[in-house]
């Protein structure tokens, strides 16, 4: 299901839960600044969902038996790799490899912003889905897409083999776990084959002057991109590092998936981050 088909329930039940949270706000007095992300394969929707916010957040909605609606709202949409793109220096072309679930996003970036199709890159099917998928379809998606990735996070480390085993091992019925272990490795391998042939064969990616890499599933190619980009790789650790202290309990892979929203978020409140010392 498409992140935009989602977008505008899950933002009014956020802004409802804000309200239980903080029931000083009065909403009748208080502005309201919406910013929202969306993949570049949905980017085209941004301004019917911009309307569908402000209709509902100015016209009222209900919220566990309560009726709100704002004095006033300000909602804006973005392309994803707009935070990025805050942080990239203006004068170069560089690129943000986004890894999610569906797809691989490769958003090229010229002077602060985020461009749209022809410049910026859809990889389809080239995300996480596609190798979990392969394993099996589990009953709960997401935690299996959470044990592939797991197992796979573990798969460069030697010394962390059999744990990465047990990751699948309990969702994989035992007289298939091998062949399913196999398949996951390779799956894996043929998709990351895939996205550096297609990449080699890309001009405009190939030749970015930096590239940046977030998305979920940023942690399982950050080397391959380092290796394959040498230093035109701009790791965020740094970021990453900050992100985490900031937000109690985030992991690194969430931290990786909110990186480029954490950063617009900086930006148009004026705090824009900044490189210098980043890793």
């Amino acid at each position: 299901m498409s992140k935009a088909y989602l977008l505008v329930p899950k933002v009014l039940a956020f802004v409802g839960l804000a309200l239980d949270r903080f029931p000083e706000l009065s909403p009748e007095r208080t502005k309201l600044q919406i910013n929202f992300m969306l993949p570049i394969s949905e980017w085209s929707e941004y301004s019917d969902l911009e309307s569908d916010l402000l209709r509902c957040l100015l016209g009222g909605f209900g919220y566990n038996g309560r009726h709100i609606d704002f004095e006033a709202v300000d909602a804006k949409g973005y392309m994803e790799g707009a935070g990025i793109a805050t942080i990239a220096p203006p004068e170069i072309t560089a690129y943000v490899g986004v890894f999610g679930h569906k797809d691989a996003n490769f958003i090229a970036v010229e002077d602060g912003r985020a461009l749209a199709y022809p410049k910026s890159k859809t990889f389809e099917g080239l995300g996480m889905s596609s190798i979990v998928n392969s394993v099996m379809h589990f009953t709960d998606d997401v935690q299996g897409a959470k044990a592939v990735f797991r197992f796979l996070a573990l798969l460069d480390n030697p010394q962390q083999q059999d744990k990465a085993r047990k990751e699948l091992a309990a969702l994989i019925q035992p007289h298939r776990l091998e062949r399913k272990l196999t398949e996951t490795r390779e799956r894996f391998k043929a998709n990351w084959g895939e996205i550096e042939q297609r990449i080699n064969s890309d001009r405009g990616i190939k030749q970015a002057q930096a590239f940046y890499l977030v998305g979920g599933n940023a942690p399982l190619y950050k080397n391959r991109f380092k290796d394959l980009f040498g230093s035109t790789f701009k790791p965020l650790s740094a970021a990453i590092k900050q992100l985490a202290e900031e937000f109690e309990g985030i992991n690194t892979q969430w931290a990786y998936r909110a990186l480029d929203v954490w950063m617009l978020h900086l930006h148009v409140t004026g705090r824009t981050w900044s490189i210098k010392g980043g890793k």
